[in-house]
């Protein structure tokens, strides 16, 4: 999957798809998806932000995730909560503080 991915970021940032996104959304989209058929229709969204070169800083986390969970080194539990923190520390933390204590049954924030 990761190669594939590969692949369509690399046409997907040549300027031919560049200038085609830019002109018509619907027909770039079409195009690409005549050359990626089989991942377009079985991973939609993934493709569409693949080739419209949106944020995909999570992606790799995850994939390495569930190939763990595929091979049994962790389970679903850690795989969200690993998730979970990562989301917190990113987008959550920054904005209300982190808790002291992430094992209290109601955590209390610090504000900056």
């Amino acid at each position: 999957m990761r190669d594939q991915i590969k692949i369509i970021q690399q046409l997907a940032n040549t300027q031919l798809c560049i200038d085609l996104a830019s002109d018509d959304k619907g027909k770039y989209v079409d195009h690409m998806k005549t050359i990626f058929p089989e991942f377009s229709e079985k991973y939609m969204i993934l493709f569409k932000k693949i080739i419209f070169r949106e944020d995909l800083t999570m992606l790799e986390p995850m994939l390495k995730s569930l190939e763990e969970l595929e091979s049994g080194k962790i389970t679903e539990k850690d795989i969200t909560t690993n998730i979970g923190e990562t989301l917190a520390e990113k987008y959550l933390y920054p904005v209300l503080g982190k808790p002291e204590s992430t094992t209290e049954k109601n955590p209390q924030f610090v504000t900056k």
